[in-house]
């Protein structure tokens, strides 16, 4: 099996331009009858604690949840409480592939 984690210093790149990327999605597009099965069923629920128990951010990290030997499964739901609309956008550079940040 194939398991994927993230520490708090990771960072998630979706659909990444990279030849490992590629590589992936042309292998998951032949799985036409391969069953894939939730990380949640296989664990019995939520990790760090009963199966189903539901905790605050700050109780997984004061649990240290997921910084053993031994993994931790959860599924996390959150609600964005502040959205900055001054520098959420910025003028880039018009050119194909460029995105870098124009000075106005």
């Amino acid at each position: 099996g194939k398991t994927l984690s993230l520490s708090m210093s990771s960072v998630l790149s979706l659909n990444p331009d990279i030849p490992e990327c590629h590589k992936l999605q042309g292998w998951f597009s032949t799985q036409t009858n391969t069953r894939f099965e939730p990380v949640s069923q296989r664990t019995g629920g939520m990790g760090g604690g009963a199966a189903g128990n539901l905790l605050l951010m700050r109780e997984i990290q004061d649990q240290q949840l997921g910084m053993g030997d031994k993994a931790d499964y959860c599924s996390v739901r959150g609600i964005i409480q502040v959205f900055r609309g001054s520098n959420t956008t910025y003028k880039a550079c018009p050119s194909q592939d460029c995105n870098k940040k124009v000075r106005t």
